[in-house]
Formats: C-alpha cells, structure tokens, sequence
C-alpha cells in the first residue's frame, strides 16, 4: 500500500508543575515528570493532546456501511478539553474499509511517536480474519490493531455510548463534529430507540461514539499522555 504522507507534527511541551501533576507526585510518592509532547496539525495550526481512530465494521444490511473516524483532543487551558472529529471515511466493504482506516492513520502521525493510533477503537473479534489477512506481511508495529472501547462489555453499551456523545455535543459543548458531515447524518437519522438497537446496524454512530466515551474516560487530555492513570483492562 502507498504510504500517505502525515500532516501531524510532535512538538515538545513546555515543562510546567501543574495541579494533576501535583496530585500525581503525592500520590505516588516520586518526583512529577513534566509534560512530554503535544501533536501539531501543519495544514491548520491547530494543536492537540491527543489523537485517536474508531471503527464500525460493515453492517448485514446494505444501508449500514462501514465507518472510520479520527478524532483529537484539542489543546487547551480548559480543565477537560474539547474533542472535534478530524477525518472520515465510509466504506461497504470491510478490506477496503480498512485499508482507508490504515492511510488515515498514516496522515493523523502513525509512527512518528510511541502509541500514536497504534489501535483503533472497535469490535476487535468482528471480522477478524480480515485484519489478519491485511496485516499479512507487514512488521508487528506496522499493524493494524483493533481494541474494544471502554465499557464494550456492558449490555447497554451502545446506549452508554450514544447517550455521552449527545450529551457532550448539545449540552456541554465539547464534542466538534467539525467536517464529519458522514456521522452528522447518521445521527439526525438514527431512530428514537436506537440506543436499543444492535452496533451492527448503526456502525457510523457506534465508531465515533465508542471513541469518544473511551477518549472521555481515559481523560486522554491529561499532560501526561493518553490514559495517564488508567489501567486499560479492556485492551485486546
């Protein structure tokens, strides 16, 4: 596959003695590390914490194809940052959905620093034979991973999911769903009890969805990194 060129640049952050990092020195009885890096977006300017990609598989029916999204935390002052949707991509079928997913990943900075989109959020058993097949030849950091979102085990799940993600865009704010017109159509469509419904038939909604309740409770905004004091038991 031709590799895409990043628009993504890491830039080191300014070493500053925050309240979390405070807390977290207190905590753990050691010396508070200063702040790593931040990501630089060299088209736009624009800076962020954090950068992260979901998937949804294809669905069985034909008006359900398959999604995949990367989203960012934006950098800023504000205690907990806001989250805008990057970049986009629906697809009907899944090798080529993936396919996309993996250039997408290339252009967001895959590679240029340890744990950047080295996963996506999603159903990690759903079509897994074809992740196997398309990573095929490829070295183990170059793969493409799949992990579950936070909380996926749960029976209501993709209520959870749903419920956060309206939540952060009609009352708090700070979801962004910036030029992801794909996924704003998907939600003005979705019926009233769709939070009932099964992923599979709403892939668009539950990959962007998923990605941001994971990105919501990893507190991927904190200085220290992505999911800085959590224990992901979930990762596959």
């Amino acid at each position: 596959m031709e590799q895409t060129k990043s628009i993504i640049k890491p830039v080191k952050m300014d070493v500053r003695m925050t309240q979390a990092m405070r807390d977290w020195a207190d905590v753990t009885g050691q010396e508070a590390p200063p702040p790593e890096i931040y990501f630089q977006n060299m088209e736009t300017g624009a800076e962020y914490y954090h950068i992260a990609g979901g998937i949804g598989w294809p669905g069985f029916d034909p008006s359900a194809p398959g999604y995949g999204v990367i989203m960012a935390v934006k950098r800023s002052d504000e205690d907990r940052p806001a989250v805008i949707c990057l970049e986009e991509i629906e697809e009907a079928d899944a090798t080529t959905l993936l396919e996309k997913c993996m250039a997408m990943r290339e252009k967001y900075g895959f590679g240029l620093y340890e744990g950047l989109l080295s996963h996506f959020y999603g159903a990690p058993r759903f079509n897994d034979l074809i992740t196997r097949e398309i990573n095929i030849g490829s070295e183990e950091e170059s793969r493409f991973a799949v992990t579950k979102p936070r909380a996926f085990s749960e029976p209501n799940a993709f209520e959870l999911y749903l419920q956060r993600l309206r939540h952060a865009m009609n009352k708090e704010k700070r979801f962004h769903i910036g030029k992801c017109h794909i996924l704003l159509n998907r939600l003005m469509s979705l019926p009233p009890d769709a939070a009932k419904d099964s992923p599979q038939r709403h892939p668009a909604v539950f990959a962007a969805a998923g990605l941001y309740y994971t990105l919501a409770e990893q507190k991927s905004w904190n200085p220290y990194g992505p999911g800085a004091f959590v224990i992901d038991d979930e990762f596959e």
